[in-house]
């Protein structure tokens, strides 16, 4: 009974994660309503309540369906994780397989920290918005006040440069949060280029970005980890990652810029530094 309740559940699961495949750029909403609709399936229901009977395990209905909701969230979560296990590199792969150096990884941590933070000084105000406390509730879950998980522990170099930074006071992001933020870095760093500058002249590099971003499977992957179980319909998750995603191309196409007009400036420098000498050659 136990095994034909486990083989039912994480089949049912398996086509709630794979629903949206073949839509990227709803992949995250897709997920979110299979799996509220799995969890409020009657079948699920009867068959949990069998198998407890059979068990001869007796407790009230509430206890009940906060262990069914527990086990759902977790085999969500795992299934989720084994999915893409080629993306979460182990301590040993995670600086050689990573296009991010390690002080780059600890300034994404920064601004991993900062937008929630942000967002979270937002939603707040907006005191009797019942979707606004839903978002404070899911923005300050991606907080952490301990130790990283053991699995996460490659990224406890960062978590220690964070509270050098701030002494404790900024918004410390969870791993998942992290990594998060880290599969929209390696994205985005594809098209912030100043190889492809030319391209986009007469585009919006903003909504270019977020379009990519959007359609980035890892992205939404990770995504659906930080929301899933967390009771928000598919508008109002779809409006929080635009949200979060466009707090973070701000922020990354600001850098860019800045960059890429310092070169600039070094490189005009240069050229008038080898005109001026040219031409003192010539006076000669």
């Amino acid at each position: 009974m136990f095994a034909e309740f486990c083989a039912f559940i994480v089949i049912r699961m398996w086509q709630a994660i794979t629903a949206g495949d073949s839509r990227p750029l709803s992949y995250a909403q897709t997920l979110v309503t299979h799996f509220h609709d799995l969890c409020t399936d009657e079948q699920l229901l009867d068959r949990w309540e069998s198998l407890l009977d059979g068990l001869g395990i007796s407790c009230g209905q509430l206890q009940s369906d906060v262990i069914l909701q527990h086990i759902m969230d977790k085999l969500l979560e795992k299934l989720l994780s084994d999915r893409n296990a080629v993306d979460l590199p182990t301590i040993e792969e995670n600086i050689r397989i990573s296009a991010i150096n390690k002080h780059e990884e600890q300034v994404l941590n920064y601004v991993g920290g900062y937008i929630p933070f942000a967002m979270l000084k937002h939603y707040r105000k907006l005191v009797n918005n019942v979707t606004a406390t839903k978002y404070v509730n899911i923005l300050s879950s991606w907080c952490t006040d301990g130790p990283y998980e053991r699995q996460y522990s490659f990224l406890e170099y960062t978590r220690e440069w964070i509270q050098a930074q701030n002494r404790g006071k900024l918004f410390q992001p969870k791993p998942q949060l992290f990594l998060f933020f880290k599969a929209m870095e390696n994205e985005t760093r594809k098209h912030l280029n100043t190889a492809l500058i030319n391209q986009y002249r007469d585009m919006d590099l903003r909504e270019l970005l977020i379009e990519k971003l959007s359609t980035k499977h890892i992205v939404q992957h990770y995504w659906a980890i930080l929301i899933g179980g967390k009771g928000l319909s598919s508008d109002e998750s779809k409006h929080l990652f635009y949200v979060t995603v466009n707090y973070f191309v701000n922020i990354r196409i600001r850098a860019f810029v800045i960059v890429y007009t310092d070169l600039k400036k070094v490189h005009d420098k240069s050229l008038s530094r080898k005109g001026a000498k040219s031409l003192r050659q010539q006076l000669n």
